[in-house]
């Protein structure tokens, strides 16, 4: 997942890294690139490995694209100082042009706004779930529902609950 001011970066290949948390990805490894909602593109893998916050430097802020104080000072807020971070190298290998829609692979012709508003009208929900598709009928957006719940972590949880509601509205 990639913030959407970030892709024309990675597009035009000037952002060749990108730095996490954790990661179980590693060399030659494939993944798509997803950016403001969408699937852009694939990239391949070409190294994984360790720094702690204080040791990145200009090398990898050229390699993001920014400022190094700007990444450092994003870093910090995303992912605190105290553990080492992951700096994932990448190669872009295909964009998809027009980008692919995710949410049509796995909620068919709804989107995550209109399962929520559908499922809330229809009053399908339990309480737990209805501040989820309350979140994410509000938001219109998966990720700032997680953000709403306590963190990015969320959203695994939430595109369950929103895969349960659209089989439940395509089914009756």
């Amino acid at each position: 997942m990639l913030k959407a001011k970030y892709w024309p970066l990675v597009e035009r290949g000037v952002k060749t890294i990108t730095i996490r948390r954790n990661t179980r990805l590693k060399p030659g490894d494939l993944v798509e690139i997803h950016s403001g909602g969408k699937v852009r593109g694939v990239a391949r893998i070409t190294s994984v490995y360790e720094k702690k916050l204080d040791e990145i430097g200009p090398e990898e802020a050229k390699k993001e694209g920014i400022p190094l104080a700007r990444l450092k000072k994003e870093l910090r807020k995303m992912y605190g100082t105290e553990k080492p971070l992951k700096v994932i190298s990448f190669e872009l290998v295909e964009v998809y042009n027009p980008p692919k829609d995710p949410e049509r692979r796995r909620y068919g012709d709804l989107t995550p706004k209109e399962i929520a508003e559908k499922a809330l009208e229809l009053n399908l929900a339990g309480d737990e779930d209805k501040d989820i598709l309350l979140a994410v009928a509000q938001t219109g957006s998966i990720r700032e529902a997680a953000q709403r719940m306590g963190g990015l972590k969320h959203r695994k949880r939430i595109r369950k609950i929103l895969e349960k509601y659209a089989r439940m509205l395509t089914s009756s």
